[in-house]
């Protein structure tokens, strides 16, 4: 690979552009005649190309009068009339209800003159909603052809200039072939520059494609600043078949049940257990725990506060393991990496209703550990956000119930 010019692109005038944020962002929301909800991974708000699979996600195809289950999962969408994105709204509050909450988002805005605007919008403890510039994308046209971007991070995140540079080499059909990025990461930026990682490098990304120049396969290769490769050739992303992902959800449906009475008869206790819980998060594979008899009676009386935030949160448990090697064994984690490639920003509803499922199954079974009278298999998430729902949806809420009391 040839030498990479080092010359840095030209600094934006940061003054100006904050200076015109507000009314920029005003500008925006006033343009926009359409809102709609559309999940993450369809990356309409991400000007990068191979944005999703850079991830090792696949793109999620847009969806119309589409509603999500939280507002984490998904992108609030503004078109104005021309049919173009204006604002992006990418939330952090993670509440079930999806109901835009203007103190508590990351807006992403595209201005006239073409820059991709990253704002961020979170409450002070003085009751203040600052808007602050995180990052601003450049664009670079050449004939109507976007030939580059270059991110810049403002001065107050580092002492020198913060900048990452893409050039986009495309095929014969328009389509692009190859993203080469510069990365110019001087000075101290919490969260890309670590100790020890050189702070200039050149990242080369190249898709495969078939014949009809759909997206087969995207692979990537570090190099120096001088050109030298530094690392080897390195698989991001792989086309899912229809087949290949329908053998992988199977082999989590025959082998994550038999997995999981694996670890029970490893780790299981000796004293009498009132709970088995499938914990899971956003992406595979779950954690599991068993919580005793003796452990609910050590957390106080049946009304006691601290025994009511502990019966049902697996980390409370003696017993719980945070990454059960039955449950990470070679098929399973082929699997997981498939399923959730394949799944996109469905991986998290995916994973809820396998662990469901796996939970209702277990219930069914004779498990080798020591059980109390009363004993529930159940699954949730890593915040309890959907333990009682979950409960319900087990029919477990009478067992729940006697065990609380």
């Amino acid at each position: 690979m040839s030498v990479p010019d080092w010359t840095p692109p030209p600094a934006p005038d940061w003054d100006q552009i904050h200076a015109g944020l507000k009314d920029a962002i005003g500008e925006a929301f006033e343009a926009v005649v359409e809102w709609e909800w559309q999940p993450v991974d369809v990356s309409l708000d991400e000007p990068h190309p191979f944005a999703s699979e850079r991830l090792g996600r696949s793109p999620a195809p847009v969806r119309q009068g589409w509603k999500p289950r939280n507002q984490t999962s998904a992108v609030r969408c503004g078109w104005d009339e021309a049919g173009r994105l204006r604002v992006a709204r990418r939330f952090v509050d993670g509440k079930r209800d999806v109901v835009p909450s203007d103190d508590k988002i990351l807006t992403f805005h595209f201005c006239e003159a073409g820059d991709h605007l990253d704002v961020y919008r979170m409450p002070r403890p003085d009751g203040t909603v600052p808007e602050e510039l995180r990052t601003l994308v450049r664009r670079s046209v050449d004939g109507g052809r976007l030939c580059g971007l270059t991110t810049w991070w403002p001065e107050r995140f580092s002492s020198q200039p913060l900048w990452v540079r893409e050039c986009y080499e495309y095929n014969p059909d328009g389509s692009v072939d190859t993203v080469v990025a510069q990365r110019d990461l001087g000075g101290d930026h919490l969260g890309v520059v670590r100790h020890g990682e050189p702070q200039r490098r050149v990242i080369r990304m190249e898709g495969v494609r078939d014949a009809t120049g759909g997206l087969i396969s995207l692979h990537r290769q570090e190099f120096s600043e001088s050109g030298e490769p530094s690392t080897g050739r390195e698989l991001l992303w792989q086309r899912t078949d229809a087949d290949e992902l329908r053998a992988a959800e199977q082999v989590i449906v025959e082998q994550l049940p038999e997995a999981i009475r694996a670890w029970v008869e490893r780790s299981a206790p000796d004293e009498p257990a009132y709970c088995l819980c499938v914990l899971y998060g956003s992406t595979w594979g779950p954690s599991l725990g068993i919580g005793t008899t003796a452990e609910l009676q050590g957390w106080g009386e049946a009304s006691a506060s601290d025994r009511m935030d502990r019966m049902w949160n697996p980390a409370e448990f003696r017993c719980f393991d945070p990454e059960p090697m039955e449950l990470n064994t070679g098929a399973l984690a082929d699997a997981y990496r498939v399923t959730a490639r394949s799944w996109g920003s469905r991986t998290p509803e995916k994973i809820r209703a396998a662990c469901l499922s796996v939970a209702r199954y277990l219930r069914e079974l004779t498990l080798p550990l020591s059980s109390a009278k009363s004993f529930v298999v159940y699954a949730t998430d890593l915040e309890l956000v959907d333990l009682d729902a979950n409960f319900r949806k087990l029919g477990a809420t009478g067992v729940r119930r006697v065990i609380e009391k």
